[in-house]
């Protein structure tokens, strides 16, 4: 017998190697890589509010109502809001929170995003969607030992941006920055939102 050449696999040999390995490759060829985390955040652009008295941000919570804090438009009449061009119907703030919605007559057209009603957890990787100084941005932060405070930058016009956890649920909503720290927020947690929205 000679052994100096290349062996070649017999057509059977391969012929079985194909069919054993042909259900791993469709596997692999039929799935999908999923979202990465900064295209998730590109669908949860934060709403822009504005007010005669400045500005802030908030979020869609059904097809008539967006949610911001209560102190972007404190004090204004109905029309001295506007979203997208539209102003809202009424004005409704969330018991004594630091919370208002915005209620619209007819549909503003946005997709109402999902709450996640829990207490965000020490660590917990976390993103607002705000409207600071004027220009779109999101900030990555960390959830704390205090449940109504983050490790996250925020800037003003951010008041009422949307926190979300990794699966781009809102957890949360920034009504003011840390005296401390620029890297650290105060939020209204979605928990005690969700108590008075059901109680309206």
């Amino acid at each position: 017998m000679w052994y100096g050449g290349p062996t070649f696999p017999s057509p059977t040999h391969t012929m079985l190697r194909l069919i054993l390995t042909l259900p791993l490759f469709l596997a692999c060829a039929s799935t999908p890589e999923p979202p990465s985390i900064q295209q998730r955040l590109q669908a949860h652009v934060a709403v822009f509010v504005d007010t005669w008295t400045g500005s802030g941000s908030g979020f869609p919570l059904s097809e008539t109502e967006i949610l911001t804090a209560w102190h972007v438009v404190a004090g204004l009449p109905a029309e001295g809001v506007t979203v997208n061009g539209q102003s809202p119907a009424s004005i409704e703030r969330l018991g004594d929170l630091d919370a208002a919605v915005l209620v619209f007559a007819t549909p503003h057209g946005l997709e109402p995003w999902q709450l996640d009603v829990r207490a965000v957890e020490p660590a917990e990787r976390v993103w607002c969607s705000g409207w600071g100084v004027g220009v779109h941005w999101w900030s990555e932060g960390l959830g704390t030992l205090d449940g109504d405070r983050l490790s996250l930058s925020i800037a003003p016009g951010d008041s009422g941006c949307p926190v979300l956890d990794e699966d781009m649920e809102v957890i949360g909503i920034v009504v003011a920055r840390g005296v401390y720290s620029n890297h650290h927020c105060i939020i209204v947690p979605i928990t005690d939102i969700q108590l008075e929205l059901v109680s309206r």
